[in-house]
């Protein structure tokens, strides 16, 4: 099912643009969309207003040497 990350007050894109009042369309594992007025259709719809969205970011904190 899609999901639609809507209205975020910004959006922090891979190329290091900030894009304001924005929305994200996710599909899957891929983003399939950015931008504003996006369709909703059969998707769950998150408000992101008053928060900032970096799509693409993985967490990658890990303490090798801690074993």
């Amino acid at each position: 099912m899609p999901t639609v990350f809507k209205n975020a007050s910004k959006v922090i894109v891979g190329d290091g643009k900030i894009l304001e009042n924005t929305s994200v369309r996710i599909e899957g594992k891929f983003i399939k969309a950015i931008g504003r007025d996006l369709p909703e259709d059969g998707a769950d719809v998150i408000d992101c207003s008053g928060k900032v969205v970096m799509p693409g970011l993985i967490d990658v904190h890990v303490h090798i040497a801690m074993w």
